[in-house]
């Protein structure tokens, strides 16, 4: 049996350098529908869903974000929905359990060295996908962490997707008021 050669090792790993990984945190990843985050959360011995959902100044379930929690260790665990897609995650460590240094540490051992790290803030940029790819066959998956212990995983082009059409609506939902608003002034005057 011929055994790969120095050049054959050498070639492998740079293949294993280059692939991006795809981030999983209990079973829960980008790319997932809601329903299939509600269920990996229901069947999870460790995580409850946060049934209040309070997101501002009213106490109503907000339907493109799912908020569940895993006491103490876990604060908080937002998943973002954009069409029914999970596109963010943002995993709101106890900070009485995890501190910045650790956290950060198991991160670069698991992704590698982070792209920017500072004191306080840690992030990876083309290390990761979600197995798909924006209208450009484009792929960004960002992982950051920020003190004192919440890590974000997020789709950038579906977020930039997402504000934008956000925008848009805002932009109309403005403009419609302006031009209602002096439509009556107009009318007033006859």
């Amino acid at each position: 049996m011929k055994r790969p050669g120095l050049v054959g090792i050498c070639l492998l790993c740079f293949l294993l350098m280059g692939q991006k990984r795809y981030f999983n945190y209990m079973g829960l990843t980008l790319g997932l529908s809601q329903q299939e985050a509600e269920n990996i959360i229901a069947n999870s011995e460790d995580f409850k869903i946060d049934e209040s959902r309070f997101f501002g100044k009213i106490n109503e379930q907000t339907p493109f974000i799912l908020k569940a929690t895993y006491k103490p260790f876990i604060n908080n665990l937002y998943l973002q929905f954009y069409s029914n897609v999970c596109f963010h995650i943002t995993i709101e460590y106890n900070s009485n359990y995890f501190d910045y240094l650790s956290l950060v540490e198991k991160l670069e051992d698991t992704y590698g060295r982070a792209s920017i790290r500072t004191a306080n803030f840690a992030a990876w940029y083309g290390v990761l996908t979600n197995g798909t790819r924006g209208e450009n066959g484009e792929v960004d998956v960002r992982l950051q962490l920020e003190a004192p212990s919440t890590v974000k995983v997020y789709d950038y082009v579906l977020m930039k997707k997402m504000n934008t059409e956000l925008s848009n609506i805002i932009f109309l939902i403005t403009n419609q008021t302006i031009i209602e608003t002096e439509k009556r002034r107009l009318m007033n005057g006859l």
